[in-house]
């Protein structure tokens, strides 16, 4: 998939007064130069913004699709810079060689065109209410087979009667999504799932006391299928965010409560605090683009929209329990002291979670100092939906967790807006 790459030459270059990324309803300043000599009684300079969101897959049937939307129309937002008599001598002054403008980057797309865009109703966004529809941000999904793109550029072109070729220069911008001035602090936390779990073992006793390691003779219970085994019962809430920011300085909430069921419990360990080793987990950004085009040709003159996507995942977090941690007291329970430096310590107490009544949430964010950090790779952009691209974001999370002896795997996704990074980054 061909993209606009910068294009300045000595003909004719554009300059931006600020070359950082813009906002929708921002204005573009800069001007146009020519510093090579030119002679000419009609000349005409005009620059132009353009908005393109391009995409090119292959689909099941081996079809090539290709999909591509004209933001701002095909003409785009144009301005003239300059229309007359122009003489450039070979010794001239570059600084009088320049023409200035200043263009509005819109706030939505051209609704226009779009209204009869072969892409119909298969669109991401309804084609006929484009007025109502940020801009998406600049994106690329690159691929040698199956790729994506939305790109800003402008262009500067120079004509004049005499000739039939216009002389170009073209230069890419990048436009970002709008943000809140300040880190948001509210990640509209969720629970995600309330899960029951029944543990049978013969490590759990009257007291609450197990070994971490069980015994041959567990094992060899556990194989018999012994039915005097002491039966556990509790139920895991998962509460997560459903809400991120870019480059966030502020830790990722990840909280988990572990609450007893002593109706299904057996009744000789029944309010008894028991307790459950957290051995590995793994806590992952999940994004997901979707992308579509069109199998020109696949069903003879009627356009075929075909999707596909695309999935990377970022981890935040990776922990395992210390190889040579500490057992647990006889409450099951380490010592309230510095979780954290113990947890990630080679000889210190495993992370736990205890399971009690009306006990307050473990934020595993917290304690692992889960972050959205700078320059991640796969979370380039925020979340943004627009007519034949769009990038969404999961909270992934896989987990072993030892209770009694016994293993439990516990995994799940939640799905989360991420916002752009504060104008304050």
């Amino acid at each position: 998939m061909t993209k606009a790459e910068a294009c300045n030459t000595s003909e004719l270059s554009i300059h931006l007064d600020s070359p950082h990324s813009f906002l929708p309803g921002q204005t573009i300043t800069g001007f146009v130069s020519r510093t090579s000599r030119w002679v000419s009684t009609e000349t005409s300079i005009s620059i132009t913004l353009h908005g393109k969101c391009n995409t090119k897959l292959f689909s099941r049937d081996s079809y090539q699709c290709r999909g591509s939307v004209e933001l701002f129309g095909q003409a785009g937002v144009r301005e003239e810079l300059f229309n007359g008599a122009l003489h450039i001598p070979t010794t001239s002054d570059p600084e009088k060689n320049k023409w200035r403008f200043a263009i509005d980057i819109p706030t939505h797309p051209d609704a226009t065109p779009l209204k009869s865009h072969p892409l119909g109703r298969a669109s991401y966004l309804p084609l006929l209410s484009a007025d109502q529809h940020a801009l998406p941000p600049s994106f690329d999904l690159g691929g040698s087979r199956d790729s994506a793109g939305i790109e800003y550029y402008l262009e500067a072109t120079m004509t004049t009667p005499s000739s039939s070729k216009s002389i170009i220069a073209r230069l890419p911008i990048q436009l970002r999504c709008e943000s809140s001035p300040f880190p948001i602090t509210d990640f509209d936390i969720k629970l995600h799932s309330r899960q029951s779990y029944t543990i049978t073992s013969p490590l759990l006793n009257h007291s609450g006391i197990y070994n971490t390691q069980p015994s041959i003779g567990h094992k060899v219970s556990k194989v018999l299928r012994v039915s005097k085994s002491l039966r556990l019962t509790f139920c895991l809430e998962i509460s997560v965010p459903s809400v991120l920011q870019r480059d966030s300085p502020y830790q990722i909430p990840f909280e988990m409560r572990a609450v007893p069921q002593w109706m299904d419990t057996s009744d000789c360990i029944a309010k008894v605090c028991h307790t459950i080793i957290i051995e590995k987990m793994t806590i992952a950004i999940r994004s997901t683009s979707s992308i579509m085009g069109i199998a020109s040709g696949a069903l003879g003159p009627v356009p075929v929209v075909r999707e596909d996507h695309f999935t990377t995942k970022v981890v935040l977090a990776d922990y395992a329990k210390p190889k040579n941690s500490n057992q647990i007291d006889n409450q099951g329970v380490p010592p309230r002291t510095s979780l954290l430096a113990k947890c990630l310590s080679s000889n210190g107490y495993p992370l736990t979670l205890p399971i009690e009544e009306d006990t307050a949430p473990l934020d595993l964010g917290k304690i692992l100092d889960l972050k959205m950090q700078h320059g991640q790779n796969g979370i380039d952009v925020p979340t943004f939906i627009t007519y034949n691209i769009k990038r969404t974001y999961e909270l992934e999370w896989k987990m072993t967790l030892e209770v009694g002896g016994e293993t439990l795997k516990v995994k799940g996704r939640h799905p989360v807006l991420i916002m752009e990074r504060t104008d304050q980054n």
